[in-house]
């Protein structure tokens, strides 16, 4: 399951966004990684967050793909990814964080599993909420 995962994460940087088919092969290339219904899946498609993205749906797509997960393995994949995620695209790193506090159970899970993080990552939280 790594190599596929690894294979379609290859296939969507490989996409060019001036293809006029690029949306639709960059939904498929998520579905087919829907379909192995791998949390391994959550830091690699963070990379694919942009502040820039002429296509806001893909973002969203990305977001609904990763958020399916329970939220004690999507909150620890997505604060794994967070150093890369918010100085690559602060702007949806702090939507995926607002969307984390929106939710009475994820907000928890996030609270219990800042008190055991390190000092960096509170600190990218704290910038982040900032930012907003």
């Amino acid at each position: 399951m790594i190599k596929q995962l690894e294979s379609y994460i290859s296939e969507l940087r490989s996409l060019s966004k001036f293809d006029g088919e690029y949306v639709e092969k960059f939904e498929q290339v998520l579905e087919k990684i829907d379909s192995l219904d791998d949390p391994n899946s959550i830091v690699p498609l963070s990379q694919f967050f942009d502040d820039e993205a002429e296509y806001d749906e893909l973002m969203f797509s990305l977001i609904h793909l990763i958020e399916k997960f329970d939220d004690v393995t999507y909150i620890n994949a997505l604060l794994e990814a967070l150093p890369s995620l918010s100085q690559k695209a602060p702007n949806w790193c702090s939507v995926l964080l607002k969307r984390v506090n929106n939710n009475s159970n994820s907000k928890e899970v996030l609270a219990t599993t800042l008190e055991i993080s390190n000092a960096h990552i509170r600190q990218l939280i704290d910038l982040v909420s900032i930012s907003d």
